[in-house]
């Protein structure tokens, strides 16, 4: 976009956008253009609204993987989301992850030990998650019962200070 800063939206949406062109794209160069553009929309998103670092390279290392052979840097950009905070990663760029350390391992250019390793580190994440997730929704199901228990209340009925079940 000419001015890339105004809205966060456009970052947001822009990777639906440029994969359905991708899908559409009639040449390997047009395709290439707009795999190049996806990608790149990550970066730029980082720089005009920064935060969810993690995810945001999470989601550029995703791209990468899918739409490029370049295991090498999709690794690389695994590792610096899980290290910018593991805990903003979805499954499937943790998954992404391990997919990317397995092709560097049978190019060899992950050795036993560090394949190893990384395995242990998204397991490490899914369980963090998976702790984080259930922790959230407990969250969520108090908020609903304090949100209940405050609307019965609500409905006490003015003449007898009945609760009126609904």
């Amino acid at each position: 976009t000419n001015c890339p800063g105004a809205q966060k939206n456009t970052f947001i949406y822009a990777p639906r956008v440029l994969e359905a062109k991708i899908k559409e794209a009639s040449t390997e160069g047009e395709k290439k253009q707009f795999v190049d553009q996806l990608i790149e929309s990550y970066e730029t998103r980082l720089i005009h609204f920064p935060g969810k670092e993690a995810y945001v390279v999470g989601e550029k290392a995703s791209k990468t993987l899918k739409y490029t052979d370049d295991f090498e840097s999709s690794f690389n950009l695994f590792k610096r989301a899980y290290d910018a905070g593991y805990t903003e990663m979805t499954p499937a760029q943790l998954n992404g992850y391990f997919l990317s350390s397995v092709k560097m391992f049978n190019d060899k250019k992950l050795d036993l030990e560090q394949l190893i390793g990384v395995y242990l580190r998204t397991n490490e994440a899914i369980a963090d998650n998976r702790i984080n997730i259930s922790n959230g929704f407990k969250l969520c199901l108090n908020r609903l019962a304090i949100d209940y228990i405050d609307y019965d209340i609500a409905r006490i009925s003015p003449s007898n200070q009945d609760l009126v079940f609904i």
